[in-house]
């Protein structure tokens, strides 16, 4: 083990441009592994905040070593929003770890403490309220493109930050306040989706926290408005991180870093990998099912009514649509089933199905679903990229995973 007194003349030389230097300087660093900053923490005089970016900067190789080997813990993480915290913990501190020595998790704490204290009775609006607008975090606009604006410890340090961040914040703070906020995405954009007075509401974190429609949201995105809120849909954990890795590759791209645009494609992959091996599981599981003829017990009593590339229709809010896969049971987390109006029982088939005439995807209960019969292809913008052309009315399914990350 290194002797963190050793730390001391180490940084003496931090600012030493020989790249010999550098690169000893790199590996003595490195040599600390996880356990470097809180030797950097308990010296007597720790590195100032401009030793910390050099320090980031010598350390970068070491930094993606280090994230590639924890990268898959999160992936078995149970729950959504734990899941969702563990990834975005690990980004940051593969970003700016020792630029700014302190966890995601306590920056998250300070700030539901803090809303708690001044409105110990407040719901989702209030917080919004008190994030957007009393703690200050906006929408970065002149620096739109920093990678750093992926980061929610810088977010949260500096107050600024794109959509998806913002958002992100919203959702684990609320957490902690136990009250309940989910991502809803669209391909240009990304807001928050609550309830207020038992009806669904979008929030747009990057102006300001202001309520704002899914009419205005979709006619903006596809020149259309005639679409139904309904309370069938959230974004995983999974749908945000490879989000939140795309706005990455892109932004390293543009401030010519192309290892670090590289790399996020790799744990990209990882991540579409493992959602690629749980969807296997799941369509091995229903084959096993299937061929051992194994009795439905009430855990399950009734069998999935729907296939995936099935035309149906919505019992309740009447919109049409296809099934692009489907669980047993319900597996949206307590949360978001809580906030559904109807809550249907869990123990059922429980199917993902593109909107008609959306951008939409909804997660829906089989006894909301009644078959279509009008042979009339859907019109969704992802309907390419996970069926086979439409036929005899219906889709054929190909082998693109869901979720579709």
């Amino acid at each position: 083990m290194p002797d963190p007194a050793q730390l001391i003349h180490l940084l003496k030389l931090i600012d030493d441009d020989s790249p010999s230097v550098r690169a000893q300087l790199a590996k003595q660093f490195a040599s600390y592994g996880l356990q470097l900053e809180e030797h950097l923490a308990r010296l007597p005089e720790p590195p100032t905040t401009p030793q910390r970016k050099v320090l980031q900067a010598l350390l970068e190789d070491h930094a993606r070593v280090q994230l590639r080997a924890q990268w898959g813990g999160w992936f078995q993480i149970e729950d959504d929003k734990a899941r969702l915290e563990a990834a975005l913990s690990l980004l940051a501190e593969f970003q700016t770890g020792l630029t700014y020595p302190v966890k995601l998790k306590n920056l998250l704490d300070s700030l539901a403490t803090a809303f708690r204290k001044a409105t110990p009775q407040g719901d989702e609006l209030a917080l919004a309220e008190f994030l957007f607008k009393e703690q200050g975090l906006r929408g970065e606009r002149s620096d739109y493109y920093n990678p750093l604006n992926s980061n929610l410890v810088y977010v949260i340090r500096e107050k600024r930050g794109i959509p998806i961040s913002l958002v992100m914040i919203y959702i684990l703070v609320a957490r902690r306040v136990e009250l309940s906020v989910e991502g809803f995405s669209f391909p240009g954009h990304f807001l928050a989706c609550t309830r207020h007075q038992g009806e669904p509401m979008l929030i747009d974190c990057f102006e300001g926290g202001r309520a704002v429609s899914l009419r205005d949201v979709v006619k903006l995105e596809n020149g259309s408005g005639e679409v139904e809120m309904t309370d069938d849909w959230h974004a995983t954990p999974e749908v945000m991180i490879a989000r939140v890795l795309r706005n990455l590759h892109r932004a390293y791209e543009g401030v010519h870093e192309p290892q670090n645009a590289a790399f996020v494609l790799e744990l990209l992959g990882e991540l579409e990998a493992d959602a690629s091996a749980r969807s296997e599981t799941r369509k091995a599981n229903r084959k096993s099912l299937k061929d051992e003829e194994i009795v439905w017990s009430d855990a399950f009593t009734d069998p999935p009514a729907f296939a995936p590339g099935q035309l149906v229709r919505h019992r309740r809010y009447g919109y049409r649509g296809v099934v692009v896969e489907y669980n047993l049971s319900c597996q949206a987390d307590d949360g978001w089933y809580q906030h559904n109006r109807t809550q249907p029982d869990r123990n059922q088939a429980w199917y993902h199905v593109l909107v008609h005439d959306s951008a939409q995807m909804t997660y829906a209960a089989q006894t909301n679903l009644e078959a279509d019969d009008s042979r009339q292809s859907v019109n969704h913008p992802l309907i390419d990229k996970f069926f086979a052309p439409f036929k005899d009315g219906r889709y054929e399914r190909n082998g693109v995973p869901w979720p579709g990350i």
